[in-house]
Protein backbone atom coordinates (compact mmCIF):
# COMPACT_ATOMS: atom_id res chain seq x y z
CA UNK A 1 0.00 0.00 0.00
CA UNK A 2 1.32 3.55 -0.90
CA UNK A 3 0.82 6.76 1.06
CA UNK A 4 0.58 8.80 -2.07
CA UNK A 5 -2.12 11.17 -2.41
CA UNK A 6 -4.55 10.71 -5.27
CA UNK A 7 -4.93 13.66 -7.49
CA UNK A 8 -7.47 13.68 -10.00
CA UNK A 9 -6.22 14.75 -13.06
CA UNK A 10 -9.52 16.47 -14.41
CA UNK A 11 -9.16 19.02 -11.43
CA UNK A 12 -6.36 20.98 -12.43
CA UNK A 13 -7.06 24.44 -14.32
CA UNK A 14 -6.66 23.88 -17.61
CA UNK A 15 -4.66 26.64 -18.33
CA UNK A 16 -1.74 25.72 -16.55
CA UNK A 17 -1.95 21.89 -17.54
CA UNK A 18 1.21 21.97 -20.36
CA UNK A 19 0.06 20.25 -24.30
CA UNK A 20 0.54 16.95 -24.41
CA UNK A 21 3.29 14.87 -26.75
CA UNK A 22 2.83 11.02 -28.08
CA UNK A 23 5.99 9.42 -29.16
CA UNK A 24 6.29 8.97 -33.20
CA UNK A 25 6.06 5.65 -34.72
CA UNK A 26 9.92 5.51 -36.75
CA UNK A 27 9.69 6.48 -40.40
CA UNK A 28 9.94 4.13 -42.94
CA UNK A 29 9.07 1.33 -41.26
CA UNK A 30 6.85 -1.10 -41.81
CA UNK A 31 4.02 -1.78 -39.38
CA UNK A 32 1.16 -4.07 -38.83
CA UNK A 33 -1.46 -2.34 -37.59
CA UNK A 34 -5.94 -3.02 -37.18
CA UNK A 35 -8.05 -0.96 -38.40
CA UNK A 36 -10.26 0.24 -35.64
CA UNK A 37 -12.61 2.98 -36.96
CA UNK A 38 -14.35 3.79 -40.11
CA UNK A 39 -16.57 6.67 -40.29
CA UNK A 40 -17.21 9.71 -42.91
CA UNK A 41 -17.13 12.91 -41.69
CA UNK A 42 -18.01 16.46 -42.79
CA UNK A 43 -15.02 19.04 -42.51
CA UNK A 44 -15.53 22.29 -43.07
CA UNK A 45 -12.36 24.28 -43.95
CA UNK A 46 -10.98 27.51 -41.96
CA UNK A 47 -12.42 29.15 -45.38
CA UNK A 48 -15.71 27.97 -44.57
CA UNK A 49 -15.86 25.47 -47.23
CA UNK A 50 -17.50 22.36 -46.69
CA UNK A 51 -16.30 18.87 -47.71
CA UNK A 52 -16.80 15.18 -47.08
CA UNK A 53 -13.60 13.39 -45.54
CA UNK A 54 -12.89 9.42 -44.72
CA UNK A 55 -11.88 8.94 -41.71
CA UNK A 56 -9.75 5.80 -40.44
CA UNK A 57 -8.68 5.16 -37.18
CA UNK A 58 -5.62 2.65 -37.70
CA UNK A 59 -3.89 1.02 -34.41
CA UNK A 60 -0.49 -0.79 -33.58
CA UNK A 61 -1.02 -4.83 -32.91
CA UNK A 62 2.10 -5.29 -30.95
CA UNK A 63 4.34 -3.03 -28.92
CA UNK A 64 6.94 -0.70 -30.88
CA UNK A 65 9.91 1.60 -30.29
CA UNK A 66 9.73 5.13 -30.70
CA UNK A 67 12.04 7.98 -32.96
CA UNK A 68 13.02 8.79 -29.46
CA UNK A 69 13.78 4.59 -28.55
CA UNK A 70 10.66 4.79 -25.86
CA UNK A 71 8.31 1.69 -25.70
CA UNK A 72 4.86 2.73 -27.53
CA UNK A 73 2.53 0.29 -26.59
CA UNK A 74 0.07 -1.58 -28.56
CA UNK A 75 -3.15 0.49 -29.30
CA UNK A 76 -1.41 3.11 -30.86
CA UNK A 77 -3.35 4.78 -32.81
CA UNK A 78 -2.42 6.75 -36.24
CA UNK A 79 -5.23 8.39 -37.81
CA UNK A 80 -5.74 8.94 -41.37
CA UNK A 81 -8.02 11.72 -43.32
CA UNK A 82 -8.90 10.99 -47.12
CA UNK A 83 -10.76 13.92 -48.56
CA UNK A 84 -13.34 12.75 -50.62
CA UNK A 85 -14.61 16.25 -51.98
CA UNK A 86 -12.95 17.08 -55.45
CA UNK A 87 -10.58 20.62 -54.74
CA UNK A 88 -8.32 22.47 -56.35
CA UNK A 89 -5.53 20.17 -55.38
CA UNK A 90 -7.39 16.65 -56.41
CA UNK A 91 -9.64 15.32 -58.93
CA UNK A 92 -12.19 12.76 -57.86
CA UNK A 93 -9.34 9.96 -60.01
CA UNK A 94 -7.18 10.47 -57.70
CA UNK A 95 -9.48 10.62 -54.92
CA UNK A 96 -10.78 7.30 -56.29
CA UNK A 97 -7.09 6.12 -56.27
CA UNK A 98 -6.38 7.25 -52.62
CA UNK A 99 -9.53 5.90 -51.27
CA UNK A 100 -9.36 2.44 -52.72
CA UNK A 101 -5.43 1.97 -51.19
CA UNK A 102 -7.07 1.26 -47.79
CA UNK A 103 -9.77 -1.52 -49.06
CA UNK A 104 -6.85 -3.07 -51.44
CA UNK A 105 -4.49 -2.80 -47.89
CA UNK A 106 -7.70 -4.99 -45.76
CA UNK A 107 -9.06 -7.05 -48.80
CA UNK A 108 -6.33 -8.06 -51.40
CA UNK A 109 -5.22 -6.13 -54.24
CA UNK A 110 -8.16 -8.68 -55.92
CA UNK A 111 -11.01 -7.17 -54.37
CA UNK A 112 -13.99 -6.43 -55.97
CA UNK A 113 -15.01 -3.93 -52.34
CA UNK A 114 -15.42 -0.47 -53.36
CA UNK A 115 -14.18 2.53 -51.09
CA UNK A 116 -18.38 3.46 -51.10
CA UNK A 117 -19.16 0.35 -49.92
CA UNK A 118 -16.70 -0.05 -46.69
CA UNK A 119 -17.68 3.65 -46.20
CA UNK A 120 -21.27 2.74 -46.23
CA UNK A 121 -20.36 -0.40 -44.14
CA UNK A 122 -17.49 -0.01 -42.20
CA UNK A 123 -18.18 -3.87 -40.81
CA UNK A 124 -16.56 -4.72 -44.38
CA UNK A 125 -12.86 -3.23 -43.10
CA UNK A 126 -13.15 -2.67 -39.33
CA UNK A 127 -10.94 -5.41 -37.49
CA UNK A 128 -9.10 -6.05 -40.27
CA UNK A 129 -5.16 -6.10 -40.36
CA UNK A 130 -3.26 -3.89 -42.49
CA UNK A 131 0.56 -3.68 -43.28
CA UNK A 132 1.45 0.26 -43.93
CA UNK A 133 4.47 2.23 -44.03
CA UNK A 134 4.95 4.85 -41.67
CA UNK A 135 5.90 8.81 -42.41
CA UNK A 136 6.22 11.86 -40.01
CA UNK A 137 4.32 14.92 -40.95
CA UNK A 138 5.97 18.33 -39.60
CA UNK A 139 3.22 21.17 -38.99
CA UNK A 140 4.56 23.80 -41.35
CA UNK A 141 3.20 26.63 -39.27
CA UNK A 142 4.27 25.25 -36.46
CA UNK A 143 0.72 25.34 -34.47
CA UNK A 144 0.92 21.58 -34.17
CA UNK A 145 3.20 18.70 -32.87
CA UNK A 146 4.54 16.19 -35.13
CA UNK A 147 2.33 13.23 -36.25
CA UNK A 148 2.74 9.68 -37.88
CA UNK A 149 1.02 9.24 -41.14
CA UNK A 150 0.36 6.64 -43.30
CA UNK A 151 2.96 7.07 -45.90
CA UNK A 152 2.36 4.49 -48.03
CA UNK A 153 -0.24 0.90 -47.97
CA UNK A 154 1.23 -2.23 -48.58
CA UNK A 155 -1.35 -3.96 -50.72
CA UNK A 156 -1.21 -7.91 -50.05
CA UNK A 157 -0.97 -10.05 -53.26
Amino acid sequence: MTNEVSIDPLSQPAGEVAEPTFPLLKPDKQYEMVIRGSEEVEFTSDAGKVSQCWDLKLCTTKNEISTEDQTIYEGATVFVRIFLTPNEYSTADQIGKLAAMPVKAALGAKTTTTARQCINDPSLIVGKIVNVKIGIKKDKKGNYPDQNVVKTWIVPV
